[in-house]
């Protein structure tokens, strides 16, 4: 399995400028690896409201983190709202912030309407194997994740930022 970066866009303002550039830069690596399946592009930043063009992607996880607050759901972001799956990384921190973890949930669940919500801790590999599965069954190819103890999922080296 290769990883490569795609384009750190972080600084640029232009929304469709960083869009242009992430889609050029998976067309390359599609053109430098043949048979690619599979191209995960993170587009980082904390702006719940910010542009997000659908036309950019296939399938759309978008990860919030419970530190940044249980009313996260409740503010019915395009991410929140508008992703194929919601996950919500860094569970093991809601007693530490004062979030109600259950509250949090449920109200995702509600706001979406009964599309997927992953409860997570990248750090501690909880609910990788559900995200992966998610992942996989969007393919378009059969996939599912089975662990083994002695490997390591091949999931992005940070799935909280």
């Amino acid at each position: 399995v290769r990883l490569r970066g795609l384009v750190r866009s972080r600084g640029l303002g232009d929304v469709y400028t960083r869009q242009t550039l992430n889609i050029a830069a998976a067309d390359d690596l599609e053109m430098r690896f043949p048979g690619t399946e599979l191209i995960l592009i993170e587009s980082g930043g904390d702006n719940l409201a910010s542009t997000f063009s659908l036309d950019l992607v296939d399938w759309w996880a978008f990860v919030i983190d419970v530190a940044g607050g249980d009313d996260i759901p409740r503010k019915r972001g395009p991410g929140v709202i508008q992703a194929d799956l919601l996950i919500i990384n860094k569970i093991d921190l809601a007693p530490h912030v004062g979030v109600n973890l259950k509250a949090m949930y449920e109200e995702a669940m509600l706001v979406r309407e009964g599309r997927p919500v992953i409860l997570a801790n990248a750090r501690s590999g909880e609910g990788m194997s559900t995200l992966a599965n998610e992942l996989g069954a969007a393919l378009p190819v059969s996939y599912s994740y089975v662990p083994r103890p002695s490997v390591l999922p091949v999931l992005p080296a940070r799935l909280d930022r």
